[in-house]
């Protein structure tokens, strides 16, 4: 979902993005954006900050408790301060007009990257094991197992790393890293 008011910067975008991911949607306003973010799945959203309706962070803000979509802020102001505000709403990268469109999909392809080497790190190898990573929290056959934050930390470290030997010390300082 690419969420900007520029015309030119949409149509730049879209005959690179479509060549690329084969399928790009668009929002003019921040009430269109979190309308689509709450009805369709994107596997990612570039959303600028200055739109006509509200800010760029404020939608993120809006959305983020409930999807985990990649989210790259687009925009002219490049200051510390603005980026790190992007990022401080939920943002998950901040690119400064103007860019380049390769730059821009090299970063949506990582961001997708991530996010489904994120997803598929906690598939479950066991059936009778669901991981809920939004609750965080363990249900074994039905029943919900209760666990610390560090307990989770650990269990998750090591349903993620199936291969490794850890000594304890490490797997507390790993889930530390990790989580």
């Amino acid at each position: 979902l690419l969420v900007d008011v520029n015309s030119e910067i949409q149509e730049a975008n879209r005959v690179y993005l479509t060549v690329k991911a084969g399928r790009l949607d668009f929002a003019y306003s921040g009430v269109e954006a979190v309308a689509k973010l709450r009805s369709e799945v994107y596997d990612c959203v570039l959303l600028d900050v200055m739109l006509p309706d509200m800010e760029g962070t404020d939608v993120c803000a809006a959305i983020r408790n409930t999807i985990d979509t990649p989210i790259i802020f687009l925009s002219a102001r490049g200051a510390e301060e603005d980026r790190v505000k992007g990022l401080m709403a939920g943002g998950d990268d901040y690119l400064c007009k103007p860019y380049s469109v390769s730059e821009l999909g090299a970063r949506v392809y990582a961001q997708i990257r991530r996010r489904r080497m994120d997803t598929n790190a906690l598939e479950q190898p066991f059936p009778n094991v669901l991981f809920d990573k939004q609750q965080r929290t363990v249900t074994i056959n039905g029943t919900n197992v209760v666990l610390t934050g560090k307990e989770y930390d650990v269990l998750t470290l090591l349903m993620v790393a199936t291969n490794y030997l850890f000594v304890i010390v490490h797997m507390i300082v790993l889930a530390d890293h990790y989580a």
